[in-house]
């Protein structure tokens, strides 16, 4: 699909407490410098977690997997939830040490991420 006919759109949301980031459309190479832009200037920087969510999705390539990994900036856990087939294919035909959590909808999303927040908490008392 043609990027001009299918642009990319990104929003924010906050459920108790985790940015979610709603993508939509084809984020690939053609959009990448929204997407960094819009991760830069809409995560809050106390956040320790963002989710994002796949379900409208169209296309996701290797370009905004990379600004996916690296933005925002520090560093954050990141966890995706509701991939489309297309999207879900394409995480599962890459080959890297995976640093991203998945989840297959908000609900089991924010449990996740609630629970390795805690994790990470505790371990910050054990060290």
């Amino acid at each position: 699909m043609n990027p001009a006919e299918s642009p990319s759109q990104f929003s924010l949301r906050i459920r108790e407490g985790f940015p979610i980031v709603v993508l939509k459309g084809d984020v690939d190479i053609s959009t990448a410098d929204q997407f960094r832009n819009f991760l830069t200037e809409h995560i809050p920087e106390n956040a320790s977690f963002v989710l994002f969510e796949f379900s409208g999705v169209e296309y996701f390539d290797s370009t905004a997997l990379g600004i996916l990994l690296a933005y925002p900036k520090p560093p954050r856990r990141k966890l995706i939830f509701a991939p489309g087939r297309a999207v879900l294919r394409f995480f599962q035909s890459i080959s890297f040490k995976n640093p991203l959590l998945f989840a297959a909808d908000e609900d089991s999303a924010i449990k996740l991420a609630r629970s390795n927040e805690m994790k990470a908490q505790e371990d910050q008392v054990f060290e």
